[in-house]
């Protein structure tokens, strides 16, 4: 069984990865979105149900 906080850690790289890739998440600098934005964000997708996304 996978621990719930590698599943969240995983999940939280991911997003800062992505967001800091395509320059969502700072320019100039400066963060663009707040941390409790980004804590949201990170959650929802933690404690999404695999089954409901469409991978075509």
């Amino acid at each position: 069984m996978i621990h719930s906080t590698y599943v969240l850690n995983k999940d939280c790289n991911i997003v800062y990865i992505f967001l800091n890739y395509y320059g969502i998440l700072y320019k100039e600098g400066n963060q663009l979105i707040d941390n409790n934005t980004l804590t949201a964000i990170t959650l929802l997708i933690a404690e999404s149900n695999p089954k409901e996304k469409n991978n075509n």
